[in-house]
């Protein structure tokens, strides 16, 4: 079995005992990476480099700049510490920018008064006089 299987055997087989979501992310990102990164198959193949440990890093990152005990990671810094552990030379994917995918919702515009002469139109009438008693 030529290593980079072995290594995506090794993910794999990590991924299907953990129900850990972020693991899940990891694992993926890991198998999307490994073929163009033969070191970091061999590593994990050898047993020295898991999905497990690249978290415990993350989480480590995470606590450097918790606030309260919540500390909250861009997807891209996230990705950028499991390249890192991995020690990935080359990625095959990347994390879009945030505002490329953002959909732009455009909200219908009111219109004047000025624009619009029905509404201009006003049929209320009424003086203080009438409230008077």
């Amino acid at each position: 079995m030529e290593v980079i299987e072995q290594a995506v055997e090794k993910i794999k087989e990590e991924m299907s005992k953990e129900s850990n979501p972020y693991i899940a992310y990891i694992g993926n990102y890991v198998l999307e990476n490994i073929e163009v990164n033969k070191p970091a198959a061999e590593k994990i193949a050898a047993g020295s480099k898991t999905i497990s440990e690249s978290f415990k890093k993350v989480q480590g990152e995470a606590r450097k700049i918790a606030q309260n005990g919540i500390a909250m990671l861009a997807e891209r810094e996230v990705i950028s510490i499991v390249t890192k552990y991995f020690e990935f030379e080359g990625v095959q994917s990347s994390v879009e920018d945030i505002q490329t995918k953002a959909e732009v919702i455009e909200f219908p515009k009111k219109e004047s008064i000025e624009n619009n002469p029905k509404k201009a139109q006003i049929d209320f009438d009424a003086s203080l006089d009438d409230f008077l008693v």
